[in-house]
């Protein structure tokens, strides 16, 4: 019992001395008035000085800091795992780490831990495995979750060592409910000693609470030995569990000593059980804590803000507002002076305009008047308007970044170019979140490894994935049924089954890029849109679509009255279809009845033509017949000529010799 109550002191004393050290820094007093600045609260309560001066309250911090958090969160943010080991492993896990840091709706801590860091210099994100989370049936129950940290709730050993991962512990402050604390208890007869307290609230405004909350402070200790990652947890009155391996497929450790050279003396490294799956040898290195940094403070973890190096510009601002305010004030209200005499016994002076005040006053000149006040001087607004314009210029956030009216003769792409100019300061913090990014993955991917076995998850058919080789989608859905045994759940999405053990040999190249590449630039994309509607490779709609929402204030609305006057034109073009369709209907009916006329007038040219044939054949028989008669009478004729002059010859014989025998 003594040991334990010695480790709880030592704790809280380790606590205490990191506490000590950010006072020392004056960060406490930092961080509060960048809240206040940030959110418009830093006039705080009215003293008797102040009463009456107005809370006039220009609030520059938040519209810079806005600005700035802005550009950094503009472009998706996302994380990709490659190993030339094994690339398609690696798509895998990639695909895994999308489907979780949806479930965690990670995007959304990402971008408050910007904003918090950009407001008071950094912010811790704490991952752990929540047994209470809901998610799809696993291995172990629950599922990881991170918590966003104030700054003033990390402690760390060395506070000048910048990489987090570096320190020999780390501590985080929380506030937990005394019912969930005393549940997490290891020796349940200590329970009488978890009470709610109000320790270390450190008086900060942001982070009072409301009585009755029942809550207490939590100290968890982060450490290693021998390279392996372990926690305990204790409250300033008992110690809530010992150290405690990350890895919980190792048993939990007792502690019998500790000094600061070995926190642990007495480890047993059996396992929980026997299983071939279980990762005995894989070795939890990576604290669970990721720091984002916005700005490196020189020679310390803690970062600087945005907000902290403009609050006496925003200060002198607003007090000079609230002046001039005054001053105003003063001089529509002025003070009215009476003299003795001047008015009856109990008469009050008020604002009433209808009110008639007699001036009773016997002496000479005016016995109530009104005392002149001078006008507040005119140098002071021109100070201001300096001192607010040279505030923008120092800290980047001028109009082209803020995206303020720049004049109405500017063309998108020059608009454009001018932001893209803008952001050049923004890279470096830019990439300073990248790498944070990239820290945060190497943390969830630890997580992965450690928890994560027989993990259904869903991703979106397009995304790359293990067996995507540029494969035909319906092949590639057929490989996925027959090789991983899994349904396909519709037509968008494909579900998959991580084991993380499958993992923890393989050594990954962790990038956060930006989009789709290294690189994103706007002004590249509205080149290549105009480009290729003047090339006429898109159409109009194309274009707005595509066109940054940003750069056109009215792009729902063109985009709503090109869709009426499409709408117009269709129903025209469907009016006009009906007519070519009846048209064509009528059209089909006369050529159905000219075919026919057609086919009629077609057999009886056939039948012409062979009566033709038939007549020419006559013809040429009757032709063939008489000249075969001719050529019979000719023969004929021929015969009987020659008959007759045969007969003629005879008689001429005849006729001669009968002469003769006369003579």
């Amino acid at each position: 019992m003594a040991d334990i109550e010695n480790k709880v002191s030592k704790l809280w004393e380790q606590w205490q001395n990191c506490a000590s050290y950010m006072q020392s820094k004056d960060l406490f007093n930092i961080t509060e008035k960048c809240v206040k600045f940030f959110e418009g609260t830093h006039w705080g309560k009215t003293s008797p000085g102040t009463k009456d001066l107005p809370r006039v309250t220009i609030n520059q911090t938040e519209m810079i800091t806005n600005s700035k958090v802005s550009g950094i969160l503009q472009s998706n943010m996302k994380v990709t795992f490659y190993s030339d080991e094994n690339p398609a492993k690696a798509e895998e896990f990639t695909r895994f780490n999308n489907f979780i840091e949806k479930e965690m709706k990670f995007d959304e801590t990402c971008a408050s831990v910007v904003e918090d860091g950009a407001i008071v210099g950094c912010s811790p994100v704490y991952f752990y495995w929540d047994e209470d989370a809901i998610g799809k049936h696993g291995e172990y129950k629950g599922g990881l979750r991170c918590e966003q940290l104030d700054m003033l709730s990390l402690g760390v050993h060395n506070p000048q060592e910048l990489d987090i991962q570096k320190q020999k512990w780390i501590i985080l402050k929380t506030r937990q409910d005394i019912k969930e604390v005393k549940e997490m208890l290891e020796d349940k007869t200590q329970a009488d000693l978890i009470v709610a307290d109000d320790e270390d609230r450190q008086n900060l405004d942001y982070n009072e609470e409301q009585d009755g909350s029942e809550l207490c402070t939590v100290l968890t200790k982060f450490f290693r030995v021998d390279g392996e990652v372990y926690f305990e947890k204790s409250t300033k009155n008992c110690l809530i569990h010992g150290a405690r391996p990350l890895n919980p497929d190792k048993i939990e450790l007792s502690i019998e000593d500790e000094d600061e050279d070995s926190p642990i003396n007495s480890i047993s490294d059996k396992p929980k059980k026997q299983d071939k799956n279980v990762n005995t040898t894989y070795m939890a290195s990576l604290y669970p804590v990721a720091l984002y940094v916005y700005k490196k403070r020189k020679g310390c973890i803690y970062g600087r803000g945005e907000v902290e190096p403009i609050i006496v510009n925003n200060k002198a601002i607003n007090f000079s507002f609230a002046m001039i305010a005054k001053s105003i004030e003063d001089i529509g209200f002025g003070q009215v002076v009476a003299k003795d005499t001047a008015l009856d016994p109990g008469t009050r002076i008020s604002n009433d305009p209808t009110k008639i005040l007699i001036d009773k006053y016997k002496g000479a000149g005016q016995g109530i008047y009104s005392l002149n006040k001078q006008p507040f001087p005119a140098q002071v607004p021109t100070a201001i308007s300096a001192i607010m314009d040279s505030t923008r210029s120092v800290t980047g956030a001028t109009e082209v970044m803020t995206g303020e009216t720049m004049g109405s003769n500017q063309s998108g792409t020059s608009i454009a170019y001018l932001q893209q100019q803008a952001q050049r300061p923004l890279n470096k913090l830019t990439e300073r979140y990248k790498r944070f990014r990239e820290r945060c993955a190497e943390i969830m991917a630890q997580f992965y490894i450690l928890f994560y076995k027989d993990k259904k998850y869903t991703y979106k058919r397009g995304e790359k994935d293990y067996f995507n080789g540029g494969i035909d989608p319906k092949e590639q859905q057929l490989q996925m049924v027959m090789q991983m045994g899994e349904q396909v759940l519709n037509k968008d999405f494909n579900m998959g089954t991580f084991n993380g053990y499958e993992y923890a040999d393989l050594d990954f190249d962790i990038q956060c890029e930006a989009g789709a590449g290294n690189e994103w630039s706007e002004l590249t994309e509205l080149n290549m849109l105009e480009l290729a509607l003047t090339n006429g490779q898109i159409d109009f709609k194309t274009f707005l679509n595509a066109y940054p929402p940003h750069l056109i204030t009215n792009k729902e609305a063109l985009l709503e009255g090109i869709n009426e006057t499409e709408q117009g034109a269709l129903a025209q073009a469907r009016q006009t279809i009906e007519v070519l369709q009846q048209q064509l209907a009528q059209c089909q009916a006369y050529i159905k009845q000219s075919n026919q006329m057609v086919n009629n007038t077609s057999n009886l040219i056939k039948k012409n033509r062979e009566l033709e044939a038939y007549l020419s054949n006559l013809q040429n028989e009757y032709s063939n017949k008489i000249n075969t008669l001719n050529s019979v009478n000719a023969e004929v004729t021929n015969d009987a000529s020659e008959f007759a002059q045969q007969i003629y010859n005879q008689q001429q014989g005849a006729k001669n010799g009968t002469q003769m025998s006369n003579m």
